[in-house]
């Protein structure tokens, strides 16, 4: 099953989620298949730095980022 993130979660809940789930791989619309490779807190959101198949680096914020954790993906 995906795990959602984004905009319904407190920047605190959602920092405490990335810690355990950093260097997980993730799934955006647009960006497709990526892995979580840094996240840092940044005034009232988090930035996520995701290395993704077809787009390489890019740098995204929590708030904005429709992107949901592959959990189960290996």
């Amino acid at each position: 099953p995906l795990g959602e993130i984004g905009l319904a979660r407190t920047v605190e809940s959602s920092l405490a989620e990335l810690n355990a789930v950093a260097g997980a791989k993730v799934v955006h619309p647009k960006f497709g298949n990526g892995l979580i490779v840094g996240l840092t807190k940044e005034a009232n959101d988090i930035k996520l730095q995701i290395l993704f198949d077809n787009y390489g680096l890019k740098t995204l914020l929590l708030s904005l980022a429709p992107l949901k954790i592959r959990e189960n993906d290996k």
